[in-house]
Formats: C-alpha cells, sequence, structure tokens
C-alpha cells in the first residue's frame, strides 16, 4: 500500500523548506572536511595530547605555527600577537648560571661587547639578575602543562577543569614576556641574563633541569655558561657571603650542582653517603632530551686570558671581534712585616691576629665582585 499526501500543493512545499534549510546550515556551519589547514591543526594541538612526549613536541611544533602567521579564518578566530618573540626567535641566547661573589657582573659587560653575528652594530643586550623571575616563569609553564595535561573523564571533571586557551598562544606569550624582558626594543641578536639563583638552595637545585629545558626554548640558539671562582674558598671569603656560614654552605652545594651540570654524575657511589649525596644532585642534570650548549668558565680565566677564556670568546659564543682589554685588578695577599709579639705558630712571617689585623686580611681578600 502506497502512502501518498492527501495535499501535494503541502508536500512539495515542506520539501522545499527541508532542501534550503540544509544549504543554509552547510553554508553557516561547514564540516570540518572545510576547516582551514592551520585551524584544524591548532584544534587538534589542544585535543591530541594526552602525555609530556606530545606536550613536548608541541613546544616545538607551536614554534612553527607561531612563526607562519596565519591570518584568521574569521572574525571569532584568536589571531597570534606579533610581539617581540617573532621578531627574535632565530636569535642567540644567553644564560650565565653563576654564584654570589664569583664576578658574574664583570661577565655582564664582557658580554656586552661580543659581537656575535646579526649584532655586530649592538653586541649582545645583557641582562643583570631579576630575583629569579625566570624561575618563576618556569614554575608557570609546569603549572600550565599539568592543567593542560589533566584528565577530564566527564562532564564534571571538565568543567572543573574548563579550557578556554589555544595552547601555542599561551606558550607564544610567554615567549614574548620574556622578550620584553631581556630585549624589549629587538634591536640585537643576541640577548641573555645572569643570575646567580640557578641551582642555588634547595629550590634552585629541583628546578635546575627544567628552568635549563624552557630556557632552551626561548630562541634557536641557547647557550648556558656556567661562571664561578677557580677556587671556591675565593667565593666564601668574599665581601658577598664572608662569614655567612649558611650561605658558604649553600654556594659549596651550588658548586656541586654546577658540575653535576656540566658533567653528569660520576661513577657508582661507594658508600651511603655518597649514593645520597648523588640522588641529590641527579635533579641538577642537564636535560637529555635536548642537546644543550654549555661552558665552563672562571673568573680567573678571563684575568689570565687563558686558552679556556678565548674558547669562550672565540669558539663558544662566536664573538667577530677582539676582546676588550681585562681591566678587573685581582687584589693581591698581604706581604706584610711581622709587627712581633703573637704570631701565628708555624709561620713568623703572619701579622697578629689583633681586631685591626682581622680587618685588614678582610678588606685584602674581599674582591668585592658579585
Amino acid at each position: 500500500m502506497t502512502f501518498l499526501p492527501n495535499n501535494p500543493g503541502v508536500f512539495i512545499y515542506t520539501l522545499l523548506v527541508v532542501a534550503l534549510s540544509v544549504v543554509v546550515y552547510t553554508v553557516v556551519f561547514p564540516d570540518s572536511s572545510s576547516t582551514p589547514d592551520f585551524l584544524s591543526s591548532r584544534k587538534q594541538l589542544d585535543t591530541e595530547i594526552t602525555n609530556e612526549d606530545d606536550l613536548d613536541q608541541l613546544l616545538d611544533d607551536d614554534v612553527k605555527i607561531a612563526l607562519a602567521s596565519p591570518q584568521p579564518a574569521s572574525v571569532n578566530e584568536i589571531k597570534p600577537q606579533q610581539g617581540n618573540w617573532h621578531n627574535q626567535f632565530n636569535s642567540t641566547c644567553i644564560f650565565i648560571y653563576s654564584s654570589p661573589g664569583s664576578g658574574s657582573s664583570t661577565m655582564v659587560k664582557l658580554l656586552e661587547q661580543c659581537h656575535v653575528p646579526g649584532s655586530e652594530a649592538t653586541g649582545c643586550t645583557m641582562s643583570g639578575e631579576n630575583w629569579g623571575a625566570l624561575q618563576h616563569l618556569t614554575e608557570f609553564q609546569q603549572s600550565f602543562q599539568r592543567t593542560h595535561l589533566q584528565p577530564r573523564p566527564d562532564e564534571h571533571a571538565d568543567a572543573a577543569w574548563r579550557r578556554v586557551y589555544h595552547y601555542p598562544e599561551v606558550i607564544e606569550a610567554e615567549r614574548d614576556l620574556v622578550a620584553s624582558l631581556l630585549n624589549p626594543h629587538g634591536e640585537s641578536n643576541c640577548w641573555g641574563i645572569k643570575e646567580i639563583r640557578f641551582g642555588r638552595g634547595d629550590k634552585g637545585m629541583e628546578s635546575l633541569t627544567a628552568d635549563t629545558q624552557f630556557l632552551s626554548s626561548l630562541c634557536a640558539n641557547p647557550k648556558f655558561i656556567v661562571h664561578t671562582r677557580r677556587d671556591i674558598q675565593k667565593e666564601l671569603n668574599s665581601s658577598i657571603i664572608g662569614g655567612r656560614r649558611r650561605e658558604q654552605t649553600i654556594t659549596q652545594k651550588q658548586h656541586q650542582c654546577f658540575d653535576t651540570f656540566m658533567e653528569g654524575t660520576k661513577g657508582a657511589p661507594r658508600s651511603q653517603q655518597q649514593r645520597q649525596q648523588q640522588e641529590g644532585q641527579k635533579q641538577c642534570l642537564a636535560p637529555k632530551d635536548r642537546n644543550i650548549q654549555r661552558f665552563r668558565h672562571h673568573l680567573e680565566d678571563y684575568v689570565e686570558r687563558n686558552e679556556n677564556f678565548y674558547k669562550l670568546w672565540n669558539d663558544f659564543l662566536g664573538c667577530q671581534n677582539p676582546p676588550p682589554e681585562q681591566t678587573l685588578k685581582m687584589k693581591s695577599k698581604s706581604h706584610a712585616k711581622p709587627t712581633g709579639g703573637n704570631n701565628v705558630k708555624g709561620n713568623s712571617n703572619k701579622p697578629m691576629k689583633t681586631q685591626q689585623g682581622r680587618m685588614m686580611m678582610m678588606t685584602m681578600k674581599a674582591n668585592g665582585s658579585h
């Protein structure tokens, strides 16, 4: 039995309305196959990440997407910001990990006179320390990544951890913030910072690997310089931490952390104490998934202008100009004649241990460099 409408005119009218509705829906709400490749990739980046490996890959992928600077498909699509980071990603960035009293401020002045390719007119734009601001930014990045990877198994969890952002745009905003802080005008193809808080104290040691990984993502050619005194005792007796037992102990641990960062852990531990020390130093290792360019330098290398200094200047940094004249004068030890009386046993050439004598010795040992 065939069904036929009682009123053919109504039937035809209904078909026309349905057909017109389909056409309008197709125009206003196109399917995903008609979405531009850029928008499709952006949606995939935000939805397909399920683990840290995917997230690490995204850190590289989002660079390509952000640098492509595509036009938005509609006024509703957020366009990536065209900030400082866009202009200077393909640059050299230098991060000086140093300790108090090591002469790291001298390194800032030195590197400002290093002309790498692309910065011949300006030299490297170097910043002094900023109370560990970049370490706080690493913490933000870690919290943000953890939020992005937070499981959302049901409707309640989805609401509790609602995401309204695009991951690449947040990453780009972070990098643009760093560029605004360290090379605001984008005039130099070489920029960086020195900081004494990397690898210092329990918190600094715990975050050194993560800090290095984050910093290495900020430019195309990141370089890390670990700068200290050759003899740690010079730092311990400096005007910065001299007489401050707690800071001196922290400096000793910081040096050990720097050694691990440069060389890794050495051999199998022979005792429980060595095992504990080695376990604690693992957090200072350089990231394994990145080829971190790093160089160990001492203030004495700069003063002596020895082979290690020229390796830093010419080979590691790639400075195109000769190094500036060395102007730092190292304080020498006292050769004062004995004044008689209470000389130290076994050495008649040392002055009396009077209050005045101690003050003189402290003044002569202090190098005054930060």
